[in-house]
């Protein structure tokens, strides 16, 4: 069949000639051809990709192992026998003051290791909560004791502001480091912080750790706890505390000597605009009503 078709193509040629037309060797490159734009490059190019995809698994795998000893660590800190129990902070007697009275009533000493008055929440201003939370930990209700949202937002803006000018611990955990582990700065301490804040979460509801938190915290001038607090700077309960004075009180959580309206009032007032605009922005007060208080001498 194929000698049929080639004497049908070439007629003219004799039957050698036909099948060494159809069995010529293909023409040689030459030394000198030149190769396409672009032929050598495609082979360069794949040396900055292996580099590449090496980089990326390397990093991953660097990941998976920080992420392994950074699980033993967790392991190891929180199999601690000497751990702080939990459970000790659901019987809270606090320090408080013993008042001796007269027999009308009034007082006429007190007796005290702790200035301090516990109340229940019930009985501390709803906007005075809310400026404790919207002050230093405006995401209190949602997160399970670690805002790490915050922490990557409060190293953010100290690193723009070249110092340190945001904490990143939630509530949950400034419980855990007044009531249960020492002041020392210290990776155990602070992975032993992290651990403790989960598990206070779990036993504790919110509303709880709001008032173990409420009745301890240092308000400056020898006063803990909201109730001495209010009767210090406003001669008033915590119950009745209105939006200025719990923004003021609010304050002062953070550095209560250095933002106390006694020794400094313009950095008192700055702080208590700070928490002003905290509560208008999480829509716990009107711009208008906020606007009053900011205008108000402190």
């Amino acid at each position: 069949c194929e000698s049929r078709a080639r004497r049908r193509k070439w007629p003219f040629l004799p039957i050698h000639a036909r099948f060494s037309v159809a069995r010529a060797p293909l023409p040689r490159k030459s030394k000198n051809t030149v190769r396409p734009k672009g032929a050598g490059r495609r082979r360069r190019s794949s040396l900055p990709l292996r580099l590449l995809k090496w980089s990326v698994l390397l990093g991953l795998a660097g990941c998976a192992l920080g992420a392994a000893a950074l699980g033993g660590l967790f392991w190891v800190y929180g199999s601690d026998p000497k751990l702080p129990r939990i459970y000790a902070l659901k019987d809270y007697r606090p320090k408080q003051v013993s008042r001796i009275l007269a027999a009308d009533g009034s007082i006429i000493g007190e007796i005290f290791e702790e200035r301090r008055t516990f109340v229940p929440l019930g009985e501390i201003s709803p906007l005075m909560t809310q400026a404790i939370i919207d002050a230093e930990d405006a995401d209190f209700r949602q997160h399970a004791g670690l805002d790490f949202l915050g922490m990557v937002r409060a190293m953010w803006v100290n690193l723009r502001a070249g110092k340190a000018r945001q904490g990143a611990s939630t509530i949950t955990q400034q419980v855990v480091k007044t009531f249960l582990l020492s002041p020392e700065k210290a990776l155990r301490r602070k992975m032993q912080e992290i651990i403790l804040a989960r598990r206070l979460e779990r036993a504790l509801s919110k509303d709880e750790i709001l008032t173990l938190y409420l009745n301890q915290i240092y308000f400056g001038h020898g006063r803990y706890g909201v109730e001495e607090a209010a009767r210090f700077y406003f001669a008033k309960h915590a119950l009745t505390l209105d939006a200025g004075e719990a923004a003021m009180l609010a304050g002062l959580v953070q550095s209560p000597e250095r933002l106390s309206p006694l020794k400094h009032p313009d950095a008192a007032k700055e702080r208590q605009l700070y928490v002003l605009r905290q509560l208008v922005g999480n829509g716990h007060l009107s711009a208008a009503e906020a606007q009053l208080w900011m205008d108000a001498p402190i």
